[in-house]
C-alpha cells in the first residue's frame, strides 16, 4: 500500500510535467508547474509518500511471531542444503511451536 503511494506520486508528477508541456501558458506559471511535477516525481522515487503515512500495525505480537517463523524457514532450508538432518529436525520442532504461538497471537492487538 505504501509503495503504491510512492508510485502514484511519481506518476502524478510525470503527468503534470507532460500536461504542462502540451499546454501553452504563461511562462513563469509553466516553469512552476513543471518544477512541481519534478518535485513530485523525486518525492515518489525516494519514497517520501510512504514515510509520511503513519504505521498502522496493531498486531505487533503476531508480526513478531511470523518474522520468527520466517527465520526458522530460512534456517531449515540452510540445514537441509548443508545436510544437517539433526538440526533440521530441531528446526521443524521449533516451527511447530512457532505455529502454536502464531495461533495464540492472531487477532490480539498490541501497543507499540
Amino acid at each position: 500500500m505504501k509503495a503504491r503511494v510512492d508510485r502514484m506520486m511519481a506518476v502524478a508528477g510525470l503527468m503534470l510535467i507532460l500536461a504542462q508541456s502540451l499546454v501553452e501558458d504563461i511562462p513563469p506559471l509553466s516553469t512552476a508547474v513543471i518544477l512541481l511535477g519534478v518535485v513530485l516525481v523525486a518525492a515518489g522515487l525516494v519514497g517520501l509518500g510512504s514515510r509520511l503515512q503513519p504505521d498502522r500495525r496493531v498486531y505487533l505480537k503476531l508480526r513478531a511471531e511470523v518474522d520468527d517463523f520466517l527465520r526458522l524457514v530460512r534456517t531449515l532450508n540452510l540445514n537441509a542444503v548443508e545436510g544437517r538432518g539433526a538440526q533440521a529436525s530441531e528446526t521443524k520442532a521449533a516451527m511447530h511451536d512457532s505455529i502454536e504461538r502464531i495461533g495464540e497471537a492472531a487477532g490480539v492487538e498490541s501497543d507499540a
